[in-house]
């Protein structure tokens, strides 16, 4: 392999997998200049949101810390948000200068669109829809309290609609 700069966009699990293969085994590491771009030095695992929002973990032992994972494989991170692609390479930056790769690999998560769901709060992002659950957390407790609506027949919704029952066991919720 040359030494063409590998650009790692977003904090994601395939990077922080990554990252730690690289940490722990650094013969296994490309040689040259290697950045992560994630718009947080941090990232939640979300196979421990349910256990989170169980009340099972605490919101520090699910983030990853992407910054010092980083660090012990070598690699250079930049906190930014990511605003797109140049046909070129580069990686368009907000409010900084676009970053020139030869290399890249996407891991920028997923977004979760409301189609057609007024008062539906999505799940990705993570971290937003945790700060709506710890809101509604005020209206939990009454068991008149408007049901919570899960959106999804998936394995995840249904995931979160057992957290939620042991996070608020007498609060109707609808899957």
């Amino acid at each position: 392999m040359g030494s063409e700069h590998l650009l790692l966009a977003g904090g994601g699990h395939s990077h922080a997998l990554l990252l730690k293969r690289w940490a722990m085994q650094p013969q296994q590491r490309p040689k040259g200049l290697i950045t992560l771009v994630s718009s947080s030095s941090a990232s939640l695992y979300s196979g421990l949101v349910p256990a989170y929002i169980a009340g099972l973990n605490t919101h520090q032992s699910i983030n990853i810390d992407m910054r010092w994972l980083a660090q012990q494989a070598g690699v250079a991170f930049i906190q930014a948000e990511i605003t797109g692609l140049n046909p070129e390479g580069t990686l368009l930056l907000l409010n900084r200068t676009a970053l020139p790769f030869e290399r890249l690999s996407l891991n920028v998560g997923a977004i979760t669109h409301q189609q057609g769901f007024r008062h539906a709060i999505p799940i990705k992002p993570l971290q937003p829809a945790l700060e709506v659950i710890a809101i509604a957390d005020a209206e939990a407790h009454p068991p008149a309290a408007d049901p919570f609506h899960i959106v999804g027949a998936g394995l995840a919704a249904v995931e979160v609609a057992l957290s939620l029952r042991r996070r608020w066991p007498r609060r109707r919720l609808h899957l």
